[in-house]
């Protein structure tokens, strides 16, 4: 017989953003909108860029269509400005489709299962 404590913290995360798809070859811009949610163990607040990287044509074709991400993350930050570190790796979001996250700022220890939605801002992209 043996007495334990065991507590057990889970959080829910969000995320909202936006940015710009570009088209290399092309040189065309779709601007894009992103809102984020999961649940995991750990806390935090960062300031971050998301940067996703295209393996072929087809992958950036369909990217901003159907534009949905899931994935495990695990997360370690404590930055302010040039001072500090932070570890993230890339990861396939999608076939062909990879997203490295760049932390600016921020202190977070986290592991999540994150679900995230990226479409078309349709304000932005209106022609003239």
């Amino acid at each position: 017989m043996g007495l334990g404590r065991r507590v057990n913290v889970l959080l829910l995360s969000t995320a909202r953003g936006s940015g710009l798809a570009v088209n290399n070859k092309t040189k065309q811009e779709t601007f894009m909108k992103m809102a984020s949610a999961g649940a995991g163990l750990g806390m935090g607040v960062k300031d971050y860029v998301v940067v996703f990287v295209f393996e072929n044509d087809k992958a950036l074709a369909q990217f901003p269509d159907s534009g949905w991400s899931g994935s495990a993350q695990a997360d370690a930050a404590a930055k302010a400005g040039e001072k500090g570190g932070a570890y993230s790796g890339a990861a396939e979001v999608a076939p062909g489709v990879w997203v490295y996250q760049i932390t600016k700022s921020g202190l977070a220890l986290q592991l999540t299962l994150q679900g995230t939605k990226y479409c078309k801002d349709d304000k932005l992209n209106k022609n003239g």
